[in-house]
């Protein structure tokens, strides 16, 4: 019961500040943009195109770029989680109410959640139109959705632990990006260093590439699901440290 309304509460809050309403009028600008770039590429170089098809050519490539632009919206979503409520003394009043640091902490996961929930919604529904002028798989469709939204919650709890973990929103931002980058571009490190195979392993970028190709391996969605738990996790393991504190 508490966590219900802590998260509605939470909801509530995260749609009241200025950055989450930055955030979405950046994320629909560039997909809008985007979209619109690679339907005209598409007409205009239509006979050459046309061999590699609209699910290709417009769809695979709209979700990659997507992904990358999920990656740098998100640190701005989550960069106040939990440290505006640290600098206003609010986490300290939430230690001395009732609620528990799973309430707290799935409350702020929540709100976050939230917020990117137009964006999953605009990002699904963008591509979706094309079946109403051409034959697009609904099937990469589909997984590319579901991989969307696993790369969102595990992004998500990644910038809800950074903010866990700073003092400052813009510190919390700047950590959220600067691990997000590094998993992205993991797996070039690879490719430089022939001894660093590993790297590629838990390069988000490798094991978003499936979903891409209308694939569901098992191994890709144990990724981001193992993720998103295990930052979920230390979140809590931090909270309940400064809790004790």
């Amino acid at each position: 019961m508490l966590l219900h309304i802590f998260s509605r509460h939470e909801i509530g809050r995260a749609f009241r500040r200025p950055a989450t309403w930055a955030a979405l009028a950046i994320a629909a600008l560039l997909s809008a943009v985007y979209f619109m770039l690679l339907l005209i590429r598409y007409l205009e170089h239509q006979d050459q195109l046309s061999k590699s098809g609209v699910t290709v050519e417009i769809l695979t490539r709209f979700y990659s770029a997507s992904s990358l632009m999920i990656l740098l919206v998100v640190p701005i979503v989550t960069m106040t989680a939990l440290t505006t409520d640290r600098q206003s003394q609010l986490l300290r009043f939430y230690f001395s109410t009732p609620l528990s640091s799973r309430a707290i902490v799935f409350g702020k996961l929540a709100g976050v959640g939230a917020v990117m929930a137009p964006v999953l919604l605009l990002l699904a529904v963008l591509p979706a139109t094309l079946w109403l002028g051409a034959r697009i798989d609904f099937g990469v469709l589909l997984t590319c959705v579901l991989g969307l939204v696993l790369f969102t919650g595990f992004h998500l709890a990644l910038g809800v632990l950074a903010s866990a973990l700073s003092s400052s929103a813009i510190t919390a931002a700047m950590l959220t990006l600067v691990v997000s980058l590094c998993l992205w571009f993991a797996e070039t490190a690879a490719r430089i260093d022939p001894e660093s195979q590993s790297a590629s392993s838990v390069s988000s970028l490798a094991h978003m590439r499936g979903f891409y190709q209308g694939i569901l391996a098992s191994h890709d969605i144990a990724y981001f699901v193992i993720g998103t738990i295990t930052f979920v996790a230390l979140t809590l393991v931090v909270i309940d440290c400064e809790r004790q504190a």
